[in-house]
């Protein structure tokens, strides 16, 4: 096992994330787009941290889109989305923290929590905390 984790610490991504992502909020879900310096090719994933596994929570077909600006859909109260009602705007809020991978290494549960905000050190994993307002 040892050799593959050499070969895993050695593998250089050449992209990068460029800003912010763009989030569109929308009746019953999220859309969130990131954009990227070089086209986000098949081995990338976006996914809602945690839900990596859950074909609703993650895409990773994005080989034949050949993007710079992927994006994905999540559905409000879905993939561990949280809710906040608010009086002041009056709304809902909703949150939830959305990897983007330019790999297809899986990464375990456990390392993703210690790094949330913070970007891997081989720039091969970005971790945003998204919010959306709803208006009631």
């Amino acid at each position: 096992m040892l050799p593959l984790l050499d070969y895993i610490a050695s593998i250089t991504i050449d992209n990068d994330i460029i800003g912010d992502p763009d989030i569109e909020c929308l009746d019953e879900q999220i859309r969130v787009f990131v954009k990227t310096r070089k086209i986000f090719n098949g081995c990338g994933r976006i996914y809602a941290k945690g839900k990596a596994e859950d074909p609703a929570c993650s895409k990773d077909d994005f080989a034949l889109q050949k993007t710079r600006k992927p994006h994905m859909v999540l559905k409000f109260g879905t993939c561990g989305m949280k809710s906040l009602r608010s009086v002041d705007p009056r709304g809902m809020y909703y949150g939830i923290t959305v990897v983007v991978s330019f790999h297809t290494v899986r990464v375990h549960a456990l390392f993703v929590s210690l790094i949330v905000s913070e970007i891997f050190p081989f720039k091969s994993l970005i971790i945003f905390i998204l919010g959306c307002l709803k208006w009631l």
